[in-house]
């Protein structure tokens, strides 16, 4: 079994990471930036927090393919920890099966 905070507080999981349960966090951008902050750097901190073999997942929303795509490209060069996380629709189904 594997445990996620689900936050946008770099605080709550530095708090929470010293009880050694924690294997990542799953965020949503687009909280981070209605609260004012930057989701890539709220990200780019969290991650650097983990090893390589958590997961800091990074949600994406859109309309096309195209654009979850381009949302995702700032995450990419974050850490090997950061997982990309899509919409479960026909638009990011169909572009992941291709």
């Amino acid at each position: 079994m594997k445990l996620f905070l689900d936050t946008s507080s770099v605080d709550v999981v530095r708090d929470h990471l010293s009880t050694g349960l924690i294997d990542g966090v799953t965020t949503n951008p687009s909280l981070m930036l209605k609260e004012g902050k930057d989701p890539h750097e709220v990200i780019k901190r969290m991650s650097d927090l983990f090893e390589d073999d958590a997961s800091i997942s990074a949600e994406v929303t859109a309309d096309t393919a195209v654009e979850m795509v381009e949302l995702a490209q700032p995450y990419i060069n974050i850490g090997s920890n950061v997982t990309i996380k899509v919409p479960c629709n026909n638009v990011s189904l169909n572009f992941i099966r291709n």
